[in-house]
This record gives structure tokens, C-alpha cells and sequence, in this order.
């Protein structure tokens, strides 16, 4: 239950927590709410505030969400770097500014009129991206954010792989279109997937 973000030596640049397909075993056939294993690649990245509002009532129908999308591809991707960009450049602001010791109350309370509101909750169920894998046969499945940040940690998702919406700003800074994404199954998910076999050679 956690994604990681590897250099070409295999060191870990980013390890997250996910929430995953609510079924175990590797994906068969669309409506079975598992997620896709084996070796895929990365095939856009969607800013979702494109998208309507409520967002696709399930996470399967995001690819035709996504084929919708006025932008194309590599606007996207410059999008999610300039927003992944902006979170630290707020991060690094906010660090700056902190008040020094003996600043006046006038000032405190210029400093806090100045502070921009807290960000409202996300209504997106796929936060604010949406990172579009290529899984043949399957559609529409995905890496992206959530508006249910409980879920993370848990078998929850309809087959795509869900972030906190923090951690999936803090991926999009190594995320290319193109790069490969390897889905491995947990021990329970082989065993599901021999009981599949079983099932095949039975009929």
C-alpha cells in the first residue's frame, strides 16, 4: 500500500501512502474494482479543474473525462510543474516570513490580514490531478488525489491508485510522459490470482 519514486540506481526519491482496488487480484474485466499489475507507462497528466463539478460519478469513466480535456497533453504536464512549483514556492514564502521576535501587534495583524484563506476542501473525487496510465486492455485507469482522505491506506478505489492530495502534488515533480509504472501485487492479490487460474482450468 504505498507508492515509491525510484532513481536509475533504485534509490527511493518519494514513498507515499495509496489507497488501492477495493477486490484483490489483478484486473480482468472493467467493473471488477481491482487494480491493474505488471509494467505500464505514464500517459498524460490532467489538471482536473477542468473537468465539471461533481467530477465522473466512478473512477473508470475518467478516461472519457479525459479525452474531453481541451488541452493537450504536454499543457497538462507544464500545468501540474508550475502547480507543483507553486507549493513550494508558498512553502518557502510562508518559512521567510515568519515574525521576528518583538514585532508590533500592528504589524501581527497587518502580517494576518496579508495571509491568503485556507485552501476549501477538495469536491474532486480525483484531487486536484489526474495522471492517466496506458493498461491495455483496461481504460480510464489512474494515479491521482481524492476528496476522501481517509481512504488512503485502505482497499477503497473502484481500480485506480489514490493519493493524499499533498503527496500527489509532491509526485507530479517526477512524473514524465512516458515513464514506466510498474502495479506489483501484495500476497493476498496472488493468491486471488491463483484462485483465478484454478477457476480458468476448471471450466
Amino acid at each position: 500500500m504505498k507508492l515509491s519514486v525510484l532513481d536509475g540506481e533504485g534509490r527511493p526519491l518519494l514513498v507515499v501512502p495509496i489507497a488501492c482496488g477495493e477486490n484483490y487480484g489483478d484486473k480482468r474485466r472493467a467493473g471488477d474494482r481491482r487494480t491493474p499489475e505488471g509494467l505500464f507507462t505514464v500517459q498524460e497528466i490532467l489538471d482536473t479543474s477542468r473537468w465539471p463539478v461533481p467530477a465522473p460519478a466512478t473512477e473508470a469513466e475518467a478516461g472519457a473525462a479525459a479525452e474531453t480535456a481541451e488541452a493537450g497533453s504536454a499543457e497538462h504536464a507544464e500545468a501540474a510543474k508550475t502547480g507543483a512549483a507553486a507549493e513550494e514556492a508558498k512553502a518557502e514564502t510562508a518559512e521567510a516570513g515568519k515574525a521576528p521576535a518583538g514585532r508590533t501587534k500592528r504589524q501581527k495583524r497587518e502580517k494576518a490580514a496579508a495571509r491568503p484563506a485556507p485552501k476549501a476542501p477538495c469536491r474532486s473525487p480525483y484531487g486536484p490531478y489526474f495522471i492517466r496510465l496506458l493498461t491495455p486492455p483496461h481504460e480510464g485507469i489512474g494515479i491521482h488525489g481524492t476528496n476522501d482522505e481517509a481512504s488512503i491506506g485502505s482497499r477503497a478505489s473502484a481500480g485506480c491508485i489514490r493519493l493524499h492530495n499533498d503527496d500527489l502534488r509532491r509526485l507530479l515533480r517526477y512524473v514524465r510522459i512516458g515513464m514506466p509504472v510498474f502495479i506489483t501485487p501484495s500476497e493476498r492479490d496472488e493468491a486471488a490470482n491463483a484462485a483465478d487460474v484454478g477457476a480458468d482450468k476448471a471450466e
